[in-house]
């Protein structure tokens, strides 16, 4: 296995973290932009279904991909059981909305200090590609992760009260993330070709003759001995 399939993420994975990134930067703009109350409204009404059927589909996803990538012959993938958790999940929000609505704030908290413990895991692979891009992801989940903690234990606020801070904690997060998701994208792709280039130079180095550590080493050569081929009851070898 090459270091460039190491590294490879999984789509699912990637298209879950843009979607999230996308979803807190247009929150953060339509808070910032619109009448906050028409969008707090239109947030509370939609948001258990919306966030329900993102659940239910990344479950069948997970659930499809099991059968179809034949996933079923490794013992320690669990792709399957991972879709049925996230299905239930988003039928838990479908059908308990009034929950949902009550507990709001917590699960943005949860999301965002989510976002930054990906980009801290973007960061780690980041410095294991030896790339110098990964101390800013790790400052961009560090930040993310304290500010979710700052405002869901010390400070807490509501996020659809129309106030600039909650606007600037949509956007500012959802901006790192998808900086950091770009960031982990350049750092794989030059992963990927300086995998390329690094056997290629080693095999030049290998057939390349080494130099001898004479100067003007002799050469010899191997003198020429003819095959004699004797015919059957021949003595031409015994004769004078």
């Amino acid at each position: 296995m090459s270091n460039y399939e190491e590294t490879k993420p999984a789509k699912g994975g990637v298209i879950a973290n843009i979607f999230a990134a996308l979803a807190f930067l247009a929150l953060g703009i339509c808070l910032l932009v619109l009448n906050a109350d028409s969008v707090s409204d239109m947030i509370y009404s939609f948001a258990s279904i919306a966030v329900g059927a993102c659940f239910i589909c990344f479950g069948a996803y997970y659930m499809i991909k099991y059968f179809f990538k034949q996933e079923y012959k490794s013992i320690c993938n669990y792709g399957f059981t991972m879709g049925v958790i996230l299905a239930i999940i988003g039928s838990g929000f479908l059908f308990l909305s009034n929950v949902v609505v009550v507990f709001l704030d917590f699960i943005i908290i949860f999301a965002g200090a989510l976002l930054g413990t990906i980009m801290l895991q973007q960061s780690f692979a980041l410095f294991y590609m030896r790339k110098a891009t990964w101390f800013l992801s790790f400052l961009f989940g560090a930040c993310s992760i304290a500010a979710s903690i700052y405002f869901g234990f010390f400070e807490k606020i509501v996020f659809f009260s129309g106030n600039l801070i909650p606007c600037l904690y949509f956007i500012i997060i959802g901006g790192l993330s998808l900086l950091s998701m770009l960031l982990m994208v350049i750092g794989i792709h030059g992963h990927k070709k300086e995998a390329n280039v690094k056997p290629v130079k080693h095999t030049e180095e290998v057939s390349a003759p080494e130099d001898s550590i004479f100067e003007d080493e002799p050469s010899f050569e191997t003198p020429v001995v003819e095959k004699v081929e004797l015919e059957p009851g021949s003595d031409d070898l015994f004769d004078e």
